[in-house]
């Protein structure tokens, strides 16, 4: 019996994922940054396969544009 493939389904088997060092130069900090930012929670949502933290792009994505500021004064961009 084959379980039905949803879009969700298909665009997870062609997810990209980032290592916490990509993930760390992409950002401009060190993954010890990363590191305590999983501890606190509240940064880019991580998944963990074994011993090995990795970074969806597509969450990454997310995070970048939620965060992305007009000025200064903390005016987030309505995309």
């Amino acid at each position: 019996m084959h379980a039905s493939r949803s879009p969700l389904h298909a665009d997870a088997v062609h997810e990209v994922f980032l290592t916490e060092r990509q993930l760390a130069t992409r950002h401009q900090r060190s993954v010890k940054t990363l590191r305590n930012a999983r501890v606190y929670g509240g940064y880019v949502p991580f998944v963990k396969i074994g011993r090995s933290v990795r970074y969806r792009l597509s969450d990454v994505l997310a995070y970048e544009r939620d965060n992305l500021l007009r000025s200064t004064s903390g005016h987030h961009v309505v995309a």
